[in-house]
């Protein structure tokens, strides 16, 4: 949420930080446009009015956002002003001298040099807010509980993957994190190579390979699964 208060400062500001950076010191007093700018930002009762308002909504927001009444987007304004604020505030400390040297009591420099570390100092914050009170908590999975013996999961999955039907990147991490065992219990990485490795050095064997002993519904299953593919391949 952006008020008005926020919006107008955010506005004065990336005015001035406009100016103030695309013309030399000399050409802002002899540029009627940028004199004239200039003039009206020296009143700096207004400034602090503005700027006081600003971080004083700024402050109410914050509050508001940590108290979960509204969410605040600030990608759209604040990060433009801040990278402004960082650009500004860059070129301040590198002319600081020529301005001290040209200065005729009319430069508006530090003064608004102060309140933009001020500004950023309070955009900060709101945003650190933001993000603590809108950060997701990490998505909890319902896992699937395989019923059956787990060695006919890793035997499913691993004729698929053999297949080319599923890709076979982390296959087994995936099997991990989207499955457990018919007592509910979670399976580790290693558990689906090891059973791999014991039905094929058994002694159950179908077509000239080694399968679980109770593969058969698996095996029927994925004998339709290849004849609906290789039939729609004609």
């Amino acid at each position: 949420m952006i008020t008005e208060n926020i919006e107008k400062w955010i506005y004065f500001l990336r005015q001035f930080i406009y100016i103030a950076t695309r013309y030399p010191l000399a050409g802002v007093k002899s540029n009627r446009e940028c004199r004239v700018i200039f003039y009206n930002m020296l009143d700096v009762t207004d400034h602090r009015e503005l700027e006081d308002a600003f971080i004083k909504d700024v402050r109410k927001v914050k509050i508001e956002i940590k108290n979960k009444k509204l969410h605040f987007v600030h990608e759209d304004l604040t990060d433009e002003l801040i990278r402004g604020i960082d650009i500004y505030t860059q070129w301040y400390e590198h002319t600081k001298d020529e301005i001290i040297n040209q200065d005729d009591g009319y430069f508006p420099y530090k003064y608004f040099y102060e309140s933009m570390l001020t500004t950023k100092k309070e955009i900060s914050k709101l945003i650190l807010q933001n993000n603590e009170v809108n950060k997701q908590p990490p998505k909890q999975i319902d896992k699937l509980q395989w019923k059956k013996d787990s060695v006919l999961l890793a035997y499913l999955f691993n004729e698929l993957k053999n297949k080319g039907i599923i890709e076979d990147k982390n296959v087994w991490q995936k099997l991990t994190a989207f499955f457990t065992d018919k007592d509910g219990k979670e399976f580790k990485n290693t558990d689906f190579p090891n059973y791999i490795t014991s039905y094929t050095k058994g002694k159950t064997a179908h077509d000239g390979k080694k399968v679980p002993k109770e593969h058969a519904a698996i095996t029927d299953i994925l004998t339709i699964l290849n004849e609906v593919i290789e039939k729609h391949k004609k």
